[in-house]
């Protein structure tokens, strides 16, 4: 039975990111997380810098997301209605090694599940702001994999997935051809250790 809760629960988040269902409808657990800019002009609207998930009681990100203690963070439903209801998440702990760090924070439901090892050719979607972009991990650089999902700017910190909408992983960067500007179907990610 718990397999078949699991699968389900996926299923309920991947079609609520992917706009399969409605504002009024959407299902209470909402694993995206935006992470605000550090340098808000207080006189301008904030602004996200990159994405997290919940993951178990804490939200996990890139560690190069969150360069201090604490970060702002706002559920991705909370940002898509008010763009302006967040709460503080202190860092509890980091992974420079991986670019992964998890902070703590108040969930609107539980958190992804962990999911097992990668390996060449899984199917894997990434967890962003604007929707569940599906990809493939199509090859290993020492600890870290290359997807086919169309990552861009903003996207660095999204929970990687895998079929069963288990987290595998944390999106760490997209490559860069000239240095300026995100390949959009070529992400790097790390898997959760």
């Amino acid at each position: 039975m718990a397999p078949f809760l699991r699968l389900l629960t996926a299923i309920l988040v991947l079609a609520s990111i992917a706009g399969c269902s409605g504002p009024d409808d959407a299902p209470e657990l909402d694993p995206v997380f935006v992470v605000m800019c550090d340098d808000i002009d207080p006189g301008e609207p904030p602004h996200p810098c990159c994405t997290g998930f919940a993951f178990g009681t804490q939200v996990v990100t890139a560690n190069h997301c969150v360069p201090d203690d604490q970060a702002r963070l706002v559920s991705n439903r909370q940002w898509l209605h008010t763009a302006s209801d967040s709460q503080i998440g202190s860092v509890v702990a980091r992974d420079s090694a991986r670019d992964i760090a998890w902070l703590t924070a108040v969930l609107d439901g539980p958190g992804l599940e962990q999911g097992g090892p990668v390996a060449l050719g899984d199917s894997v979607t990434v967890l962003a702001r604007f929707g569940a972009k599906p990809g493939t991990a199509y090859q290993q650089i020492i600890d870290r994999w290359r997807t086919s999902a169309d990552t861009d700017y903003g996207d660095s910190g999204a929970a990687i997935v895998d079929a069963t909408g288990a987290a595998v992983g944390v999106l760490t960067q997209c490559l860069t051809a000239d240095g300026k500007q995100c390949d959009m179907s070529t992400g790097i990610f790390v898997e959760l250790p």
